[in-house]
């Protein structure tokens, strides 16, 4: 099992989620939501949709109007299902540690299989026990008696479900993500 990743049986979880504060705005979020930011680069990266929710992941650079030399690079996670609507923005650094919490959740799911409880949730480290309170994506892979789901959300924020998705598919995304959002000479 990947040190990063965390199998339990899913009564755990609830324990572990009462009683937090919430979470604060990630540097990302706060640097491109600020009254002088400027947009360089939006790019829809791709989407990950189910009858329950609905995901889009967004590449974006953001400069500083009044600054051209204060940029920031990553991506807005766009959420929504029938009662809840949110967002997550990850700059580089944390779209590369979300990669490899996907990667871990993916690689552990033969091990999740073996789980004999009827509910057992696969998550990571980083928001079962997060050093900071700030709103990373927490992603988690989850059988239950009707199925498999693929589960995200920002940290302190709504769960949206993904019933027989795998964190593959946003593996993806954010490999993608990371690529668009590439440092380039000249750029």
């Amino acid at each position: 099992m990947n040190p990063r990743t965390w199998i339990v049986p899913a009564l755990l979880v609830c324990g572990l989620a009462l009683g937090q504060p919430p979470a604060e705005p990630t540097q990302f979020e706060a640097f491109a939501t600020q009254a002088n930011a400027q947009i360089v680069l939006e790019q829809k990266v791709g989407t990950i949709e189910s009858t329950d929710a609905k995901l889009q992941v967004t590449a974006l650079i953001v400069n500083e109007s009044d600054s051209s030399s204060k940029q920031m690079r990553g991506a807005r996670l766009d959420f929504e299902n029938n009662t809840a609507a949110d967002h997550v923005f990850l700059d580089r650094r944390q779209l590369a540690s979300l990669r490899k919490d996907l990667a871990g959740l993916e690689a552990g799911i033969p091990m999740l299989r073996q789980c004999d409880s009827p509910y057992c949730i696969q998550g990571t480290q980083s928001c079962w026990l997060p050093e900071q309170r700030v709103r990373i994506l927490c992603p988690a892979y989850t059988l239950r008696p009707d199925g498999a789901a693929f589960d995200a959300g920002a940290l302190g924020g709504p769960e949206f479900t993904f019933p027989n998705q795998q964190p593959a598919a946003l593996l993806r995304l954010v490999e993608e993500a990371l690529a668009r959002t590439e440092k380039r000479s000249g750029s």
